[in-house]
């Protein structure tokens, strides 16, 4: 990834890593903090499946990506976190929508 950056002349970034992506963002940001301007970790854990909660999430959100569309569904996930705040809301649904185009 910092391969691909570097070939692309970006020097300082925001970094989301979404669930097993997490783990990633944040061995990136250990190994290349003059990099990172924000690391965003967003389910970094997710559907382990173990609660009653995770289950159900598991069932749902794959119906819900697929009835929304990636950009609604991050604006709908996004929405019910105000401290996110509404800008950066939009860039993270706007990443998400850019990293799951074919």
């Amino acid at each position: 990834m910092i391969a691909l950056l570097d070939r692309l002349g970006v020097d300082r970034f925001d970094l989301l890593g979404y669930s097993n992506g997490g783990i990633v963002a944040q061995c990136v940001g250990a190994n290349h903090p003059q990099r990172v301007q924000r690391l965003i970790l967003a389910c970094p854990y997710a559907y382990n499946r173990d609660s009653l909660r995770e289950k159900i999430e598991a069932a749902v959100v794959p119906w819900l990506i697929l009835g929304l569309g990636i950009k609604r569904f991050s604006h709908f996930m996004f929405s019910r976190t105000p401290e996110i705040g509404s800008e950066l809301s939009n860039r993270m649904a706007e990443i998400m929508a850019v990293m799951t185009r074919n």
